[in-house]
C-alpha cells in the first residue's frame, strides 16, 4: 500500500499494472517479511508465474517491481517508531535472461478489419485509436482530458494530447489523424477525467480500462483466429493467435514506414526519440506529424503487400 501510493503521488504511467503484479504476486511473497525476500523465497512466485504462461518479460516486470520495492525500502521507506529504514541494505534480485522474447507482429488491414470486428466497443475504440496514433498501452488506458489541447492543422481544429511524463521520462505530443480524433470525439462526456472508459455492467458509471491484454483481449483473438481461414483464406499464423495489444504499435511503425515516412518522422510519432522533441512544437512540426499519420489513417493504394517468415 505505501509503495502504490508513493508511486500514484509521482504520476507513475505503468502503476495500474504494477498493482496488477502486485496483487497476483500477494499469495506467494505477502506473508514473507521484508527481509528474508531474496532470490531463494521469490522463487516459487517465479515458476507459479512461468506456469501461468508468462515470458521471461513478464516474469522480469514483476522481479523489477519487487527490486524497486526492497531498494525504496533501503533508502526511503522508515519505521513509524525509529525511523530507520525498513532493510539495511537491499538483496541483489536476479532477472531472468530475454531468451524467449516474442517478435512483434503487425497487422495486416484484413486481419486489422477481422480482429476489431469481434473486440467489445471500448476495446475496439482503443484498438482504433492506437493504431492510428502508435501509442504505448499505458498512454491509452491512462490518457487523460486534462491533457487535451486544440489547435489548427490544415485548416482545421483538431486535437493534440500532450502526455506529461512517457516511457522516456520526458513528456511529447500526439498528433491525431481523422480516424483517431473520431475516436476522441466518440468518447467526449463519459468521464470527466479519463479518456477510455467502460461500463463494468447494466447500470453501472463509466470507469478507467486499466489494462488492455486481458480476458476480453485474450477472447476476441481467439474468435478472431477460428474465422481466420475463412476471412483471409490462409491458416491463422501462431503470432496471430497469441496478439498482444502492443502490436498494434508495431502495426503503426510498419504503415508509416511502408508509407514512405522518414526515419526522425516516424521516432517523434512513436515517442522513440528523447530530448529532441518537447512539448513545445511549431506549428510546422506538427503539421509535419499530422500529415505522416493521415498517410495511415485508412487502407489505399499506399496499403503495403506484407511478406512473412512466420514459424510456427
Amino acid at each position: 500500500t505505501i509503495y502504490l501510493e508513493d508511486q500514484a503521488d509521482r504520476g507513475k504511467t505503468s502503476l495500474p499494472d504494477e498493482a496488477h503484479w502486485i496483487a497476483w504476486m500477494d499469495p506467494y511473497i505477502g506473508e514473507i517479511p521484508i527481509a528474508e525476500v531474496y532470490d531463494q523465497s521469490l522463487r516459487t512466485m517465479v515458476e507459479a508465474s512461468r506456469a501461468a504462461g508468462n515470458k521471461s518479460r513478464t516474469v522480469r516486470a514483476k522481479l523489477e517491481v519487487v527490486r524497486h520495492m526492497l531498494r525504496l525500502a533501503a533508502r526511503k521507506y522508515r519505521h513509524p517508531i525509529s525511523k530507520l529504514t525498513l532493510l539495511a541494505e537491499a538483496p541483489l534480485i536476479t532477472l531472468p535472461p530475454m531468451n524467449d522474447k516474442r517478435a512483434p507482429y503487425p497487422l495486416t488491414w484484413a486481419e486489422q478489419r477481422l480482429l476489431f470486428q469481434e473486440l467489445p466497443s471500448h476495446l475496439a475504440n482503443m484498438a482504433l485509436y492506437t493504431v492510428n496514433t502508435g501509442c504505448r498501452d499505458e498512454e491509452v488506458t491512462g490518457l487523460q482530458w486534462a491533457w487535451e489541447q486544440r489547435t489548427t492543422i490544415r485548416g482545421a481544429e483538431r486535437s493534440v494530447f500532450v502526455l506529461p511524463t512517457t516511457k522516456n521520462g520526458a513528456p511529447r505530443a500526439v498528433v491525431l489523424n481523422d480516424v483517431a480524433q473520431s475516436v476522441i470525439d466518440a468518447q467526449r462526456g463519459l468521464h470527466p477525467v479519463y479518456v477510455f472508459v467502460y461500463k463494468a455492467g447494466k447500470g453501472a458509471e463509466y470507469q478507467r480500462v486499466n489494462a488492455v491484454n486481458q480476458s476480453a483481449w485474450r477472447k476476441a483473438r481467439v474468435r478472431a483466429a477460428e474465422k481466420y481461414l475463412q476471412a483471409i483464406k490462409s491458416v491463422p499464423p501462431a503470432s496471430f493467435r497469441d496478439l498482444h495489444f502492443h502490436d498494434l504499435r508495431h502495426t503503426v511503425g510498419r504503415r508509416l514506414r511502408a508509407a514512405g515516412v522518414v526515419n526522425e518522422t516516424r521516432a517523434d510519432i512513436l515517442g522513440h526519440r528523447n530530448g529532441n522533441m518537447t512539448t513545445h512544437y511549431s506549428q510546422g512540426e506538427l503539421t509535419e506529424l499530422f500529415d505522416a499519420v493521415q498517410l495511415i489513417a485508412r487502407e489505399g493504394e499506399q496499403a503495403p503487400t506484407m511478406l512473412r517468415v512466420v514459424n510456427g
